[in-house]
């Protein structure tokens, strides 16, 4: 099983940004400190950085497209990232925005596998 830091690094270095150091937010999310001083979390909301918008950067600069299936039988929205070719990542959950972020960076992290 990948933990969370191994997933932010393997998409990290999928997206050519260097990692130099981790924080934590006063909720125990563990953030990434960049080497040019800035700070990445792409997987969970924390007060250091806007996950969203890294989550949706990671996706742009690696083509990720995420595709979503809303619920059905069960309460969780169904997110399916695919990366170029024929990689991709899902993720179900009741939060959208959560299976969001989790799909492209588990799609980011399968590229990162193969730098």
């Amino acid at each position: 099983m990948t933990t969370d830091r191994e997933l932010l690094h393997l998409a990290a270095k999928a997206a050519g940004i260097e990692i130099y150091g981790w924080i934590v937010d006063g909720n125990g999310v563990e953030v990434a400190e960049l080497v040019d001083g800035g700070r990445w979390q792409p997987l969970h909301e924390n007060q250091f950085t806007d996950a969203m918008g890294d989550a949706l950067r990671l996706a742009v600069k690696l083509r990720i497209e995420p595709r979503f299936t809303p619920p059905g039988v069960t309460p969780d929205w169904r997110v399916v990232a695919r990366a170029p070719g024929s990689m991709y990542a899902t993720e179900e959950s009741p939060d959208l925005q959560a299976a969001t972020r989790r799909a492209v960076v588990r799609a980011a992290a399968i590229i990162g596998e193969d730098k």
